[in-house]
């Protein structure tokens, strides 16, 4: 059964939080149990003038750039255990007739025959690579809609896999666990065992093409055998993290299945995985370009309490003011996540002008989030602004509603 505990996001700037209760100074002893997880998502390259005659992803090249030099120079490596890439890393969509082809004109524009989303790629991959060579066997990396296609098909897989996987942004080969694959893998990290899966497997939103589209359909599968032998595996955990692009819900469990949630049917059937084993559960999730954190309760067969957490980190790039919100608690997030797709988001949400009261890279953000041997460490986790600045841009402070 369900017990239902929802804590809704109170967002805010908390003056006393500075970078030095986030993260341990270099050469400080930190405490047995705990490692720190850096959340870069929704890069997006070329959002922020996705519309414009003239592409152009300079605005969010200037973000990435601006996170690399503050917290990922050499100096800073000591301070994170993984570095976990979110997905949607280019903004151009796949070409193929499965998804809206971006125009041969505007491809050109990318020069020297390459598309727009090969650029946008390759942009990402020169910026990111200036982090410190000490942050070597620390990427976690997966895909999202715009790196696989809303529609997932053996033709997407295969572009993102080839670009992708002869990139140097790899983990620890000693921690991942046997049995993992480009497309999902699971990690001992402390006592935490942790998952990397690809959710665009379990989105089937925009009709019945998606539902019943075989690849999806077979990875999805392929995905969940791997999730049933690994917790068959291993017992020797103390918390269950999951990192992914699409957050499984914002509110409710039950709620209607949207561009920014998961397939209900799928969504319940591999929570059930995780909440059987009866320990704590983090998602660390983001496509909605906004800020969203909540927390909820289940009760395992067995009768085992079992907390889940569901950070949804925003864009590292341009950030979008869905319905003309900048913040967002769980419900609100859950009204604009229920939209079929995420054209159906941007016309109900949006318009048909995506300007500058619509989004913002001021607003842009990262996650450094905690753990220790009990769990996520909410306490001394947050969302840092790119500028290197000391006070977080928000913090996971709750108002609980039962």
């Amino acid at each position: 059964s369900r017990v239902e505990n929802v804590a809704d996001m109170v967002i805010g700037i908390d003056a006393e939080g500075s970078i030095q209760k986030l993260q341990a100074e270099s050469g400080e002893a930190v405490a047995a149990g705990e490692w720190t997880l850096l959340h870069l998502t929704d890069m997006q390259y070329g959002l922020k003038n996705g519309f414009a005659d003239v592409k152009t992803d300079a605005p969010e090249r200037a973000v990435v750039q601006s996170v690399v030099a503050n917290y990922m120079k050499e100096s800073e490596a000591s301070k994170y255990d993984m570095v976990f890439i979110g997905g949607d890393m280019q903004d151009a969509y796949m070409n193929n007739d499965k998804n809206p082809p971006v125009p041969k004109e505007k491809d050109e524009e990318a020069g020297a025959g390459s598309t727009l989303g090969e650029q946008q790629r390759n942009d990402l991959v020169t910026d990111l690579k200036k982090a410190g060579s000490k942050f070597a066997n620390k990427w976690v990396m997966t895909g999202g809609n715009h790196d696989l296609g809303d529609v997932v098909d053996g033709a997407n897989l295969k572009i993102y896999q080839d670009f992708w996987s002869k990139q140097p942004f790899k983990f620890d080969p000693d921690k991942v666990l046997a049995g993992s694959t480009f497309w999902y893998s699971a990690m001992k990290v402390q006592s935490q065992l942790v998952f990397s899966l690809t959710s665009q497997f379990y989105w089937t939103g925009g009709g019945v093409a998606a539902a019943s589209n075989d690849d999806r359909a077979k990875y999805a599968k392929l995905q969940d055998e791997f999730i049933d032998d690994i917790l068959a595996k291993n017992k020797d955990f103390n918390s269950i993290v999951i990192l992914t692009h699409i957050p499984p819900f914002m509110a409710d469990i039950d709620e209607t299945h949207g561009w920014a949630n998961w397939n209900l049917e799928l969504r319940k059937n591999t929570l059930s995985k995780f909440i059987e084993q009866g320990k704590p559960i983090t998602f660390v999730t983001g496509h909605f370009h906004g800020t969203v954190y909540s927390e909820h309760t289940f009760q395992s067969k067995s009768g085992a309490t079992v907390p889940m957490q569901i950070i949804v980190t925003t864009a590292v790039g341009t950030t979008i003011h869905w319905g003309g919100n900048e913040d967002f608690t769980p419900a609100t997030a859950a009204q604009v996540a229920e939209a079929p797709t995420g054209f159906e988001a941007f016309k109900t949400f949006i318009g048909n002008n995506f300007g500058l009261k619509d989004s913002s890279i001021e607003k842009a953000a990262f996650g450094v989030i905690k753990f220790n041997s009990g769990g996520f460490n909410k306490g001394a986790s947050a969302w840092m602004s790119p500028k290197g600045q000391s006070t977080p841009i928000h913090t996971f402070t709750a108002d609980k509603h039962v």
